[in-house]
């Protein structure tokens, strides 16, 4: 209830799914302290580890009534349940509605909050139906399969993603900022637009949550 009221306050209208008899999804996060960037996740998927495309009427409603131009963001993936699978399908069907309901565009991107191989499974499956995936360089070397050093061959992991999914794709570095890699909005059909951006300098105290805000801004 607090998290509804603080949202509607803000002028945003929630669209919450209560399953009865699960506990609301946590994580804690055990940091390395002050200058140090080792962290681990204790998870508990709680709820979240029911969410089913069948949750999501709320999402359809919002989209039938939108503006001209929507954009849907999945943030999490790691922790959800059916809808991991589903999710190809319920991408298709959100751009469906948007078009039968005039809505000028539909956009969509994904944050796979992830720290394992296991937790991006069926993600590759949704590339095709994405706009943005937004992850770290972790997160992209899983998205790849590539078994080798992600932090040498970052920028060709992204390329291959962003060519196999047709999307854009935009990875976090920590100190060393953002690359992001694209295959649309060049002048070419196909053509490649790549790019890096620093990052703001700032003492670090704890790096946590700093990709949820990059994702947010």
């Amino acid at each position: 209830q607090l998290l509804r009221s603080r949202l509607q306050e803000q002028g945003i209208e929630p669209h919450f799914v209560c399953c009865q008899g699960s506990p609301t999804g946590s994580c804690v996060v055990l940091s390395g302290g002050e200058g140090k960037s080792e962290r681990a996740f204790v998870t508990c998927a709680g709820a979240s580890g029911l969410l089913a495309a069948e949750h999501l009427e709320g999402l359809r409603a919002a989209i039938r009534r939108g503006p001209r131009r929507v954009h849907v963001h999945f943030g999490g993936f790691y922790s959800y349940g059916p809808l991991r699978r589903q999710l190809p399908a319920v991408l298709s069907e959100l751009r469906r509605i948007a078009e039968t309901s005039g809505v000028g565009r539909l956009t969509t991107s994904v944050d796979p909050n992830a720290t394992e191989v296991a937790q991006v499974d069926g993600l590759r499956d949704c590339l095709v139906e994405l706009d943005l995936i937004k992850g770290n360089l972790s997160e992209v070397q899983m998205l790849s399969g590539d078994e080798e050093d992600g932090k040498s061959q970052g920028i060709d992991m992204l390329r291959a993603l962003a060519r196999d999914g047709h999307c854009a794709v935009v990875a976090t570095c920590g100190a060393k900022g953002a690359r992001y890699c694209s295959t649309r909005g060049g002048a070419g059909v196909g053509e490649m637009v790549e790019g890096h951006v620093e990052a703001c300098p700032v003492d670090v105290v704890d790096c946590t949550g700093a990709g949820d805000a990059s994702c947010a801004g």
